[in-house]
């Protein structure tokens, strides 16, 4: 797809865009100098920023947030908006575009469209993009978020999703497991349950939730449930 297909505006507007995607710098100075928009919407809310994202392209994403292209910008490909910026840059798997983007004050916890409910860290654990995950917690994500039907943290979707390995990153990344859902389960419930049907779990997975357990019980963690 060429730009001129998404962005139905000026040609200096739509140079810009492919000078983005192409990391062409000096073109880019020499058309922002000339009065090009840096947050010119395109159809669905395409703008330059998106367009050198999509076409991975560093230099010229790196360029345009330099230059104060919104790194909260939204792309609204249904209604309500879908994503933006950094959800798409995490589901590229690339930490350096999610790391630019928070540098260039992008929200670590912003919720939007296709992923409405889920932040941009429900998506990396959910991938388990662990480099996504450091970043997004350097940057201030909420290790803890919990999700508004179920109550359920981050450790626990791992878990319930048969992660034990995430959920153990998680915990070692500072995620509290006494924290209770909506019917009052905590992550220290679900890997006692989990450890009884090891099963649907890989090796690797039955190995964290093992290791998972020692360190509750070392801890005292099932006493602290207890009593909570």
């Amino acid at each position: 797809m060429k730009a001129a297909n998404l962005f139905d505006a000026s040609q200096q507007q739509i140079d810009l865009a492919e000078a983005a995607a192409k990391g062409d710098t000096n073109r880019m100075q020499s058309l922002i100098a000339q009065g090009a928009d840096l947050n010119f919407e395109g159809h669905r809310g395409m703008r330059p920023l998106f367009w050198a994202l999509i076409n991975q392209n560093a230099a010229g994403f790196k360029f345009l947030l330099d230059q104060g292209a919104d790194a909260n910008a939204l792309l609204n490909i249904t209604k309500p908006p879908c994503d933006n910026a950094l959800t798409l840059a995490v589901l590229l798997e690339d930490s350096s575009y999610v790391e630019e983007l928070l540098k260039h004050g992008a929200d670590p916890n912003v919720v939007v469209g296709r992923y409405s409910q889920h932040p941009p860290l429900f998506i990396a654990s959910t991938y388990e993009y662990t480099n996504d995950i450091v970043v997004l917690l350097k940057y201030g994500a909420k290790i803890d978020w919990q999700r508004s039907e179920t109550g359920n943290t981050l450790m626990q979707e791992a878990v319930h999703s048969g992660s034990c390995v995430m959920a153990l990153f998680l915990y070692n990344a500072g995620a509290d497991p006494l924290i209770k859902n909506r019917r009052g389960v905590s992550v220290v419930d679900d890997v006692k349950r989990a450890k009884d049907i090891e099963d649907i779990f890989s090796k690797a997975d039955r190995e964290a939730c093992k290791k998972l357990m020692e360190i509750f019980q070392e801890k005292g963690l099932l006493n602290k449930l207890e009593m909570k």
